[in-house]
């Protein structure tokens, strides 16, 4: 019984270590000469920035140092987006006509439709405030065009290239 008490002591102590609590192994009635001091500051973990992705992955990017998705394949649709665990533009190609679930985009970027068809009806990628297609969208102009979506990506959780 002993045993169990000190593991147990031991595990508390542990699990209280990071939240400025003491653990007192004295009995109940024994009086303390000081009160136990609390911690008036807590160290949280360090976060790591999450590079912005492709739910299921499958589409091709590239890094840049400027925002700009220039030389965005004919056929594409390429969206830039800003990649804070690498200080860099995230430059992904669209090439599939389908809707594809983001994670992780954060901030404005740019869009470059360079898709086929060209002209007034052309596709048109369309970014969706829902999963799958869901929710308000907006839509890109026609093939060619390219600017900056100055909205910015974070309301943004899938996108449709066609």
């Amino acid at each position: 019984m002993k045993q169990l008490k000190r593991l147990t002591a031991a595990l508390a102590s542990v699990v209280l270590a990071g939240t400025g609590l003491a653990l007192s192994t004295a009995p109940a009635s024994a009086a303390q000469a000081e009160p136990a001091q609390r911690s008036s500051t807590m160290t949280l973990p360090e976060t790591s920035a999450v590079s912005p992705g492709v739910v299921g992955g499958g589409v091709a990017y590239r890094y840049t140092n400027d925002g700009t998705p220039t030389n965005c394949a004919q056929g594409a649709l390429c969206l830039s987006v800003w990649d804070y665990s690498r200080n860099q533009w995230k430059v992904f190609s669209f090439v599939n006509c389908r809707v594809y679930n983001i994670a992780n985009w954060e901030g404005e970027g740019y869009w470059e439709n360079n898709q086929t068809p060209r002209g007034p009806s052309g596709p048109k990628g369309k970014f969706y405030t829902g999963a799958n297609g869901t929710g308000s969208y907006d839509v890109t102009n026609a093939p060619y065009s390219y600017a900056k979506y100055t909205r910015g990506w974070t309301p943004i959780n899938s996108v449709r290239p066609c």
